[in-house]
């Protein structure tokens, strides 16, 4: 007589495909979720540092405008011109001539607004 099976226990996969892949999905948009906030924060620690950097470089430039107004003033002209050796004085009031577009003669004017360049005329040769 032939053994009676025994096993009733059906043959199922303990994962099923479609489950499976659904996981497998959800694990790769979690690591690009991850993924694209580091880049974010990494973006950010760079605009930071570009923002120090910048201000850094604001800071010096208005350092710089001051020292140079400073050197241009009449008493620090004096004292270079001074320390140079240099005698010079600056004009007078009526030394100083100042001309506005209006002052200026009508040929003048003309230039002004439409300069002239030299033209060349070439000849053709062997004809």
């Amino acid at each position: 007589m032939a053994r009676r099976n025994r096993n009733r226990r059906v043959q199922t996969r303990a994962l099923p495909a479609p489950f499976a892949g659904f996981i497998s999905l959800l694990v790769l948009l979690a690591l690009g979720y991850v993924w694209l906030g580091c880049r974010c924060e990494a973006a950010g620690r760079e605009i930071k540092q570009l923002e120090v950097r910048r201000n850094e470089l604001k800071n010096l430039l208005l350092n710089e405008e001051f020292k140079w107004s400073r050197m241009k003033s009449p008493l620090e002209l004096d004292k270079a011109l001074t320390r140079h050796r240099i005698e010079m004085v600056l004009p007078g009031m009526r030394q100083v001539v100042r001309l506005r577009q209006s002052d200026l003669p009508p040929s003048a004017e003309s230039m002004v607004e439409a300069p002239q360049y030299a033209s060349l005329e070439r000849v053709p040769m062997n004809e």
